[in-house]
């Protein structure tokens, strides 16, 4: 073999290699987006849920403060009768 081809051959496969690892990068980014795709729905999901939780709790709270109010409006009622 002579020389150029030598150095032909060394530079072809210096190419493949380097096609090879491009193609293993270009998959890489494509397996890392698809991840962080999902993370971000998975959050997106859990934080409405979270918010909607939260929303329940606080009408809740709400509607039991509205029966305490309503309870002393009534017993501030019949003490202001009954006198």
């Amino acid at each position: 073999m002579s020389m150029g081809e030598k150095m032909s051959a060394e530079s072809n496969a210096t190419r493949n290699q380097t096609g090879n690892i491009s193609g293993t990068m270009t998959n890489v980014t494509q397996s890392a987006n698809s991840t962080m795709s999902s993370v971000g729905k998975n959050l997106t999901d859990a934080g409405g849920s979270l918010l909607n939780k939260t929303g329940e709790v606080a009408k809740k709270i709400i509607g039991g403060a509205a029966d305490v109010i309503g309870n002393i409006t009534g017993e501030i009622k019949q003490g202001v009768g009954a006198k």
